[in-house]
């Protein structure tokens, strides 16, 4: 299959022809070829931290209603002992206390993870940053033009 190069457009820029591999294979079409103006006009808008917030409501919104069916179908009391500590309580709270102590423990980890990469990103910047008097050497003569 033998291909004429294309033309180059009337306003005097240059577009480089895409042309198959072989027979078999398509050639590769760009954003202008196949009728999308830009990667946002297939998805939509771009996203925000505003927008990425409200994601965070409503999905915090709906484990909120699981929680409060979790909570109404599971009244009965337990009874938790724990090194000669007895307590009775709901099977829902006992149950919450213990998912909120596992989210602290996650969220003491995550968080020591952050200070961790934090302070290696910061000595990897020192290590690499330029010094503070960049700009260039000046010499004690007089200027030359």
């Amino acid at each position: 299959m033998t291909t004429a190069p294309r033309e180059p457009p009337h306003d005097g820029h240059t577009v480089a022809a895409a042309e198959p591999a072989s027979e078999t294979e398509p050639a590769e079409t760009g954003p202008a070829e196949t009728g999308a103006a830009t990667p946002d006009a297939r998805r939509g808008s771009p996203s925000t931290r505003l927008s990425a917030a409200w994601t965070g409501v409503v999905v915090a919104v709906v484990i909120l209603i699981f929680l409060v069916i979790f909570i109404a179908q599971n009244t009965q009391d337990s009874e938790i002992n724990y090194l000669g500590a007895h307590h009775h309580a709901p099977t829902a709270v006992m149950l919450l206390i213990a998912a909120l102590a596992g989210a602290v423990i996650v969220l003491v980890v995550g968080l020591g993870r952050i200070v961790q990469l934090r302070r290696r990103n910061r000595r990897v910047r020192r290590t690499t940053a330029p010094p503070p008097s960049s700009a260039p050497a000046r010499s004690a003569g007089p200027p030359t033009e």
